[in-house]
């Protein structure tokens, strides 16, 4: 079933750890010009996935359909994860959350909106992966790393909760090449995300362990 259109996302809220909600909009969310000033210096995989010519082309064509409902496709992508990985709703602090809440959940409404800008901005730079894509990324993923209980393999989950709303999205627009093109996308993605993560955790590890030196010998 196709998404209906989108409400003005400019209600959606934040969780700011109490019982008040602070209104967030969404332009204030991802920042591509903040990430980048973080990202600049930052490590890349050794071997980044590919993304053909022809697959950038077929994101491209998708991509409004997909993008003119922002927070159905992300909150049903959080929901799909929700469903088959139980575990990472603990990540998000909404394990008491039940499945059918999720979607209307202020927090996740917020990382919907979050989520979809920075697909966004990936598609938008897809003649500059390198130089701009890998590198936000990258930074979002070593971000994840204040993320308690977040293991590394459960970032694939992305990639299957996207490919799955988006689906729904598109119906018949979303054929073999046109899911093959946005799994590709995805790929390159979740592999950025996963390398800053791990990238993070060993540089969290390696300054403990320097702490624990200095202190103990």
């Amino acid at each position: 079933m196709a998404y209906r259109q989108a409400s003005n996302a400019g209600d959606v809220k934040e969780d700011s750890g109490d019982d008040e909600e602070e209104e967030v909009e969404p332009w204030k969310l991802f920042h591509l010009d903040v990430w980048l000033r973080k990202g600049l210096d930052v490590k890349k995989p050794p071997e980044p996935v590919k993304i053909s010519e022809d697959q950038k082309r077929l994101v491209r064509e998708t991509w409004p359909r997909v993008n003119a409902h922002q927070r159905q496709a992300g909150t049903h992508m959080y929901l799909r994860i929700f469903q088959v990985c139980p575990a990472i709703k603990g990540v998000f602090r909404l394990q008491d959350v039940a499945n059918e809440n999720v979607t209307s959940h202020p927090k996740m409404m917020m990382h919907a909106v979050r989520f979809i800008q920075s697909i966004e901005v990936a598609v938008d730079h897809m003649d500059a992966l390198d130089e701009i894509v890998a590198p936000v990324f990258v930074n979002l993923g070593r971000r994840h790393l204040h993320y308690k209980n977040l293991l590394e393999d459960q970032f694939s989950m992305f990639s299957h909760g996207v490919l799955y709303s988006w689906h729904s999205a598109l119906e018949h627009v979303f054929k073999a090449e046109v899911q093959s093109a946005w799994n590709q996308l995805f790929e390159f993605i979740v592999q950025h995300m996963e390398f800053g993560f791990m990238t993070a955790l060993a540089d969290k590890e390696a300054e403990q362990e320097a702490l624990h030196r200095k202190y103990y010998g």
